[in-house]
């Protein structure tokens, strides 16, 4: 029931208030079984987010994959968790324009969608939106990033979770976000206070 979790450290609240129980909703009227990461943000979460706080404070937002973010009006930059119904991701759901600028950028966003579905090639995708959400720190400067790697459950999913292949993932993972969290640091301006006092 990831899901839930998710939203639970997006919202600050519990399930009951945020109203995301579980991965999927079933509609009592026709009994059918949705994705609740495939409803807009607005029927999904009922709670606000910090992506609402951040954008009511006038600055930017981004999200790179992350669960109940569809049609999200709090978020700048979206490469929304939505699945088709013959599976895998939805290339569509995507803040428009921002696909063709990453080509442009020659940053690889397509194989992210390619390997999705396989458990050998997810750190590949992984990387390819890691390098996305890397384009939009450098060109937009988001105060708000939010980004899902799948890379460790697809391993643990496919191979257990004291698999070789699953604890590589973490490797992977950890090396994803130091390269994020450097390319942060080489976007960031710097701290005027911090080098007046230096200066001093």
């Amino acid at each position: 029931m990831y899901k839930r979790q998710h939203t639970t450290l997006i919202t600050g609240v519990r399930p009951r208030l945020h109203g995301v129980v579980g991965n999927r909703v079933t509609v009592r009227r026709t009994g059918e079984r949705l994705l609740f990461t495939n409803l807009t943000r607005r029927e999904s979460v009922k709670a606000a987010t910090i992506f609402d706080v951040v954008k009511a404070s006038g600055r930017r937002t981004a999200a790179f994959f992350r669960p109940e973010t569809r049609s999200d009006a709090a978020i700048d930059d979206n490469v929304a968790e939505v699945f088709r119904v013959e599976g895998g991701p939805d290339p569509r759901e995507v803040t428009p324009g921002l696909p063709d600028e990453l080509r442009s950028a020659d940053v690889p966003i397509d194989a992210y969608y390619a390997f999705y579905d396989n458990p050998y090639a997810q750190g590949a995708g992984d990387l390819a939106l890691t390098q996305a959400a890397a384009h939009v720190f450098e060109r937009r400067k988001p105060a708000f990033t939010a980004i899902h790697l799948l890379v460790t459950d697809k391993a643990q999913h496919e191979f257990g979770p004291v698999s070789y292949t699953h604890l590589r993932a973490h490797e992977t993972v950890l090396d994803l976000v130091c390269r994020l969290l450097l390319e942060k640091k080489t976007t960031e301006p710097p701290n005027t206070t911090l080098q007046r006092q230096t200066q001093l």
